[in-house]
């Protein structure tokens, strides 16, 4: 397994779960079919990073309850500049909670 490979080196692993996939033309819904895999594949990858042992940022969760900020129209999958702040915030806590302090 990959992970295994890895954690033999001195690399720092981390995980971060897809973002919620919206319905075309409707800022505020959700795809049933294509988030419906995300969710799937979401949880079936944290469980495998759990049992390694490793740290999960749940990107899905910080944007679901905030899907007025996704840009909407034809596109289904990307986000403004406010959820990238949101996303970013998460992603920078997550990587220095991972690597440790050198003086």
């Amino acid at each position: 397994m990959l992970i295994t490979r890895m954690k033999q080196t001195s690399a720092r692993l981390l995980w971060a779960s897809t973002t919620p996939v919206l319905l075309e033309g409707e800022v505020k819904k959700l795809d049933p079919v294509i988030n419906g895999t995300t969710i799937e594949h979401n949880y079936m990858a944290a469980k495998v990073m759990a049992e390694c042992g490793l740290p999960v940022s749940n990107l899905y969760a910080l944007l679901v309850d905030k899907l007025e900020l996704a840009r909407g129209g034809k596109d289904k999958f990307h986000w403004t500049a406010a959820a990238y702040r949101i996303l970013s915030d998460e992603c920078v806590d997550a990587v220095t909670k991972a690597l440790p302090i050198t003086r």
